[in-house]
């Protein structure tokens, strides 16, 4: 064998040697690993050189998706100080010292929960599986306000999708486009029926009145509210609108029931709608109920040992609820019904997902699917 045939046989031979130790490698990565999801030991050695940082592409191929997570609470907790110096919130987490009057959005009047007024607030998820997958944790501070370049880098990095939620004068979530009438549609109910993680003109009210400038849709959903307050603040915009209320959406969500509560039994709370409902000379009354995405897809949500494993089914409460509206003259949307219509057509048990943005909330499309059937049939 000549030199230069010797040589070239080396060169190949380490090659080979060289490939078959980083398959073995890379086995042994994913052997470690147990199955859990995440990229190649390649694709890490690679993004750690510089080459790529994993999300970028070339030209003609569209970005992947940033996959980076808040994986120890370490990160969180490290900033905890200065988020609460700037007034940000970080929702559905368990730090209550971040719930200070600054980062709040709502205010309690005469035992009565409602929204404050003059709002505005930036919102956006956190990536993070640390609390619950269905309902990440998500930050939320004053729009105007200077953060400190640690805690605006962290939800830069972490950050899915940032919203806008502002109020006006009278505690109401603004609604686009501004149309000034004295025939008021009011949507009335909790976070659901606020728009909570969706931006102001994506919000339920802002997307019928982009349909309808007819009427004047007035956004009085309070986040955290119990169908005590709901009645509250209807009776309150009842006597800024008097004689001027043409149309009611209450917005019910599953986690209104509560027996022990004002208005928390079904009967109590549609007598009081019908009351209202006459008093107020309504002349359309409509009931949607929304559920958990823990009862909209149960055999994707409902994971042992996750906190929505064991939510309650509300079978007899909703049934109460629905058949004394329907009983009242009360128009009723199931939005059950919807989530279960959307995942047959789809052919897929995860289609419904997509209309929620958290594990109750609905999303920018599951609000137009709303729409179209408060729509129909006007």
């Amino acid at each position: 064998m000549t030199p230069r045939k010797q040589s070239i046989f080396a060169i190949l031979t380490i090659l080979l040697a060289s490939s078959m130790a980083w398959l073995l490698a890379e086995g042994g990565y994913e052997l470690w690993r147990q199955g859990d999801p995440g990229t190649s030991l390649t694709w890490q050695v690679i993004a750690g050189l510089g080459i790529s940082d994993g999300s970028r592409a070339s030209d003609d191929q569209p970005a992947l998706p940033d996959l980076r997570l808040v994986a120890d609470p370490a990160e969180f907790e490290v900033l905890l100080d200065q988020f609460k110096a700037a007034g940000v919130g970080i929702g559905n987490s368990p730090y209550s010292e971040l719930r200070t009057e600054q980062a709040k959005v709502n205010i309690e009047i005469d035992g009565c929960l409602t929204q404050k007024q003059n709002l505005d607030k930036t919102m956006t998820f956190l990536r993070s599986n640390l609390f619950n997958s269905f309902d990440p944790p998500n930050a939320f501070y004053d729009t105007a306000a200077e953060l400190p370049k640690d805690v605006a880098d962290f939800i830069a990095c972490y950050s899915f999708r940032k919203i806008r939620l502002r109020s006006n004068g009278d505690g109401e979530r603004l609604t686009f486009p501004a149309v000034s009438s004295s025939d008021k549609v009011i949507i009335a109910g909790d976070s659901v029926a606020n728009g909570s993680m969706v931006s102001d003109e994506e919000t339920l009210a802002s997307q019928l009145q982009a349909v309808d400038t007819t009427r004047q849709y007035v956004n009085i959903g309070v986040a955290s509210a119990k169908a005590g307050d709901v009645v509250c603040n209807l009776a309150r915009a009842a006597a800024r609108y008097s004689g001027q209320i043409r149309e009611l959406i209450y917005i019910f969500c599953e986690n209104d029931f509560a027996p022990k509560k004002p208005y928390g039994r079904p009967e109590d709370l549609i007598a009081w709608l019908q009351d209202f409902a006459t008093e107020q000379k309504i002349d359309r009354l409509t009931l949607v109920y929304v559920p958990y995405i823990y009862n909209s897809s149960p055999d994707v949500t409902r994971i042992d040992g996750h906190m929505g494993a064991a939510f309650s089914f509300f079978s007899d409460e909703k049934t109460r609820l629905l058949a004394g509206a329907r009983s009242a003259g009360f128009r009723v949307i199931d939005y059950l019904e919807t989530t279960q219509r959307v995942r047959q057509e789809s052919g897929s048990q995860f289609a419904a997902m997509a209309l929620h943005v958290d594990h109750t909330h609905l999303s920018r499309q599951g609000i137009s699917l709303l729409v179209d059937q408060l729509r129909d049939g006007n």
